[in-house]
């Protein structure tokens, strides 16, 4: 019979990250609503265009992949009773599957002797002895409302233990277009736009990241590369990432 060495067998995948770069005169923040925005994109023509692929995957971005598989969450201050919180705190179950909900204090005051059962439609409140708890669903899904791209001008080599952007001081993150990100055909895709006052400097670095939930700044994956010397106008950068 023929052996098989079953300790050699691998499953292979692949995450092939794409991004294209535009660059416009003009300032598209002078637009206020989303619909000017696409006007602003889809009317003026680019005086430079940069595409290129590729990026490090960082362990972050590893982990935060599957703890959104999974509904599981490593992380994050739980209740405790008979304590003192202000409005603005964040708190997560003391035990089970809080992936889709976090609660954020909006009336200040004392937590109760026993755990509230918490409600898991956002926007929904508990009260819990003097303090009151509302929902927050999807706290670090990379949506439209948490999503950012990040530039910087730091061009330390990329390494999966990074947790976000190099730059010291140099570097800024943006909201995505209205309709942004996308998910189709096994590919999400990312566009954020800095405008012209914005992000004015040597584009050496950038990141995906989420800004909310608990914990807070997840980036997924971080590129080192010479994209520019931004001084002013719009720079818009779009970036695919294919997990197949």
């Amino acid at each position: 019979m023929e052996k098989q060495d079953l300790g050699q067998r691998q499953d292979s995948g692949h995450w092939k990250c794409k991004r294209r770069l535009e660059k416009r005169h003009g300032d598209i923040n002078a637009c206020k609503m989303p619909e000017e925005r696409l006007a602003f994109l889809a009317n003026t023509k680019p005086y430079e265009v940069i595409e290129g692929e590729g990026n490090c995957l960082l362990n972050t971005g590893i982990d935060e992949i599957w703890d959104l598989v999974t509904g599981e969450r490593p992380s994050g201050t739980a209740w405790a009773a008979s304590t003192a919180y202000s409005v603005g705190d964040i708190r997560v179950p003391t035990s089970g599957n809080y992936c889709t909900c976090i609660y954020e204090c909006t009336t200040a005051g004392t937590s109760g002797t026993t755990e509230p059962t918490w409600p898991a439609v956002d926007g929904a409140t508990v009260t819990d002895n003097t303090v009151v708890w509302t929902c927050r669903s999807d706290p670090r899904v990379f949506k439209n409302a948490n999503a950012r791209i990040g530039v910087g001008d730091s061009s330390t080599a990329a390494d999966a233990t990074q947790t976000d952007l190099q730059a010291a001081v140099n570097k800024t993150y943006k909201g995505q277009e209205a309709g942004y990100p996308t998910s189709t055909a096994q590919k999400a895709t990312f566009k954020s736009s800095f405008g012209d006052s914005e992000a004015n400097y040597a584009w050496n670095e950038w990141v995906i990241k989420s800004v909310s939930g608990t914990p807070t700044n997840i980036c997924l994956n971080r590129k080192v590369e010479s994209l520019g010397t931004k001084s002013s106008g719009t720079w818009t950068l779009e970036i695919s990432i294919t997990l197949s």
